[in-house]
């Protein structure tokens, strides 16, 4: 940190290396962390054209990915889908990167809470404004956020988290509007944990490129 910095050339040296040995463990998880992200994003596909996928496998793909990333922490999740497929067309890499930021979102802030925690994702249909829709909601045993946040909690710049970029949810919210699907937060309570709903259309008119 720049105060260990100014402790070294001041010549307090020893105050300045203990500084640097309590930052230390943040320094190496930052730098792993910044490692396991770049791995993840190659994985992903450039996608010239919308096609079909099942987006029940692209769901168990991101919870699996996730796993892995917090494989050290107290974190588990599920996936209740209410079918063994569900065939959709879109841009499933754009869509993978939804998924898997909610998902990460959620492992990254219930993180803190150094307990067992759990993040369950299920699935189900429904019908309304003369649609049908894929319901998928992502409910975790997190922090919570204020109502007066939940609107807010979307927007670009906008996070809760400390140190946290503000880019991840708003980056959902485009991508899922591309596919003329919505995300919102359904109900959040302090301490107990949050849930977003993600709904996208079965059939879509229309995929903007």
């Amino acid at each position: 940190s720049s105060d260990a910095v100014n402790m070294l050339q001041t010549g307090k040296a020893q105050e300045g290396i203990t500084e640097l040995r309590s930052i230390l463990p943040d320094l190496q998880q930052a730098v792993l962390s910044a490692r396991q992200m770049v791995e993840f994003l190659a994985q992903f596909k450039v996608q010239s054209k919308a096609e079909d996928f099942d987006c029940i496998a692209l769901l168990r793909i991101c919870l699996k990915q996730v796993a892995r990333l917090h494989r050290q922490s107290p974190f588990s999740s599920e996936l209740r889908a209410h079918a063994s497929s569900v065939i959709l067309k879109g841009y499933s890499s754009r869509l993978q990167m939804v998924f898997f930021n909610l998902i990460l979102n959620a492992a990254q802030q219930m993180a803190p809470r150094r307990r067992l925690t759990t993040l369950t994702v299920s699935t189900a249909e429904e019908e309304s404004d003369g649609r049908r829709w894929l319901i998928i909601r992502f409910t975790d045993s997190g922090p919570g956020i204020h109502a007066r946040h939940w609107r807010r909690i979307l927007d670009l710049g906008f996070s809760t988290r400390d140190g946290g970029s503000g880019l991840g949810l708003y980056i959902c919210k485009r991508q899922l509007r591309e596919h003329q699907g919505t995300i919102y937060v359904q109900e959040s309570t302090m301490l107990v944990g949050t849930t977003f709903v993600v709904r996208l259309p079965l059939v879509m008119d229309r995929v903007e490129s």
